[in-house]
């Protein structure tokens, strides 16, 4: 099967199984450590390895009172919360996350809610989330076609 474009609306930030409401955009970030293994043998080329990993989210929104203040309690009660980043299923009124698309899970603690409310414009709030643990991929279901990078 030929990979397919993913619009950046079907791709979304769930906390808790529920999207983040009135999201306008939405990052995952995954990084590695790197370390240096360098020694007199190196010559003039550092040489490096990968030490811990880690992960961020983050989201973008038009600001709505309710789902501020519902992730300002989650903030505030300082514990992890269960996240999913992929694609959603269902209609507009009750979306959840695909069971049929690769998604990216895990917890994750709030660390940044930031409202901004610029004149003549919509009040626009961001969040970002950073993973405590492993960020789990689970695959989509494979239909022994070719793959591609």
């Amino acid at each position: 099967m030929a990979d397919v474009k993913v619009e950046g609306n079907d791709l979304m930030l769930f906390v808790g199984n529920k999207p983040i409401a009135f999201a306008t955009s939405c990052k995952l970030t995954v990084t590695a450590e790197s370390k240096e293994s360098s020694s007199k043998d190196s010559g003039i080329w550092a040489e490096k390895y990968v030490g811990k990993m880690s992960w961020t989210v983050t989201s973008e929104n038009i600001y709505s009172e309710t789902a501020y203040d519902d992730l300002f309690d989650k903030l505030t009660s300082r514990t992890p919360v269960a996240i999913v980043f992929g694609m959603r299923s269902g209609s507009d009124k009750s979306v959840t996350p695909s069971t049929t698309n690769t998604k990216y899970s895990g917890n994750a603690i709030i660390t940044s809610l930031e409202s901004n409310a610029p004149l003549a414009e919509k009040a626009t709030f961001t969040i970002t989330l950073e993973g405590t643990g492993e960020l789990i991929k689970t695959e989509k279901a494979s239909d022994g076609g070719q793959d591609s990078l």
